[in-house]
């Protein structure tokens, strides 16, 4: 194994029962066979059994940044755990190097009748540390956490909040070269989750190797240098952050439609529809920033309905709903009356930055507002596929000059009455 490699997956599996008194039973059966030195049922699924994890492998780097993601159940906490010892694995192996620093549960770890202060020692010294150690930390966990004033209060009595300010900055501060963080900065006020990101960029820096479970696309960019999209516990995706953000919403797109009539389409009432929805101006569908982009959409009124209104919205998978077009907005009204009709719709200069983004449109009654259908229409490809995607998702095409000194009051009113010549 690689010296610069932290952590190796080898062909990982691990399967789980879906009913209690079942999985007691086989547990029953395995710890039976085991006893008269035998091997327990690891590669057979007996009734009721599934594969929560299925034949994952991954190599993770000193200083990189790991990213999983995936619908709920797709096994990623599941592999989070494997990987820090809580389930061991059926099938394959997992190779780490290092010292493994974890926050898997808000308040995993800590004792309910004990004080923050007592729980921090605790855990260090469940990590091996003795208590000088300890106390060599000691105030710089405190003093990140931001929670001196209740320290020596019972952590039963602490808000979630709190939990993940103490239970982060133990983690975090008791230099892990692995650090296991899953789903955690989805609790507590921005400011801390901003600065515990700020704090993992340090870490990373300094060697450490996180691996992070998040549903927040935001803080994924911001952090990770690199994605795992797990579906059905399997890795669906392995690579870049931005692509794998967009096959992650290809994943919820998908199991969305399920049980639809027709994929991608919800109809509420048969009497006016979108017909279709496409890009016109680039048939290929890949777009380039500052593009002219022209969206054809086409309506069909098959019985008289009061007027009507269309709204299409374009969504990022990392900032959600980013930009609405509306016909109404530009004066362009659609009358109910039966018919089939075309618009078209108009982007000039668009200035989305490279990725992804899914177009879904809104067909509803104008007064009422009741719907007739709604359309996840076809995504929108900023950028070549081969281009690292955009960290934003606007170029605001800025433009800039220097300002003549003599119209700036702030230049006028100097002390000195000097003003600076323009360069």
């Amino acid at each position: 194994m690689n010296s610069d490699v932290l952590v190796r997956a080898e062909g990982v599996g691990k399967k789980f029962c879906r009913t209690l008194k079942r999985g007691m039973y086989y547990a029953g059966l395995d710890l039976a066979r085991m006893m008269v030195g035998g091997e327990p049922e690891r590669e057979r699924l007996r009734k009721d059994e599934f594969w929560a994890l299925d034949g994952v492998s991954f190599e993770l780097r000193r200083g990189e940044c790991l990213g999983l993601i995936g619908p709920n159940g797709s096994g990623k906490t599941t592999m989070l755990r494997v990987l820090n010892g809580i389930f061991p694995p059926d099938r394959g192996r997992v190779v780490l190097r290092g010292a493994v620093g974890g926050l898997i549960q808000v308040g995993a770890g800590f004792h309910p009748k004990l004080t923050g202060r007592e729980n921090i020692y605790i855990t260090g010294a469940i990590r091996g540390m003795d208590r000088r150690q300890i106390e060599a930390r000691m105030e710089e966990i405190i003093a990140f956490s931001g929670i001196e004033e209740f320290l020596d209060m019972p952590v039963q009595f602490y808000s979630s909040g709190m939990l993940v300010r103490l239970g982060y900055s133990v983690a975090a501060h008791m230099e892990p070269d692995i650090l296991l963080l899953d789903e955690v900065l989805a609790v507590g006020d921005v400011a801390f989750r901003y600065k515990c990101l700020a704090h993992l960029r340090q870490k990373m820096a300094a060697g450490c190797t996180p691996i992070f479970v998040t549903h927040n696309m935001e803080q994924l960019s911001f952090l990770c240098t690199r994605v795992l999209v797990f579906s059905r516990g399997r890795i669906l995706f392995d690579g870049d952050v931005d692509e794998g953000i967009a096959v992650y919403q290809d994943v919820l797109t998908e199991g969305g439609r399920k049980g639809q009539r027709e994929a991608g389409r919800i109809e509420y009432d048969p009497r006016a529809d979108v017909a279709f929805l496409e890009v016109a101006s680039h048939p290929d569908g890949l777009i380039r920033t500052g593009d002219d982009v022209v969206i054809h959409v086409g309506l069909e009124v098959r019985e008289p309905v009061g007027p009507l209104a269309l709204r299409i919205t374009v969504e990022s998978p990392v900032a959600g709903n980013i930009a609405t077009l509306e016909p109404l907005r530009a004066g362009v009204e659609i009358s109910g009356a039966p018919g089939r009709r075309v618009l078209e719709a108009r982007i000039p200069s668009i200035p989305l930055l490279p990725g992804a983004y899914a177009l879904k449109v809104l067909l509803q009654e104008r007064d009422s507002l009741k719907p007739f259908m709604r359309l996840v229409g076809p995504r929108l490809l900023i950028g070549a596929r081969d281009e690292r995607r955009a960290r934003f998702l606007l170029t605001l095409r800025d433009q800039w000059r220097w300002c003549d000194p003599t119209e700036v009051s702030w230049c006028r009113d100097r002390a000195d009455g000097a003003l600076e010549a323009i360069p």
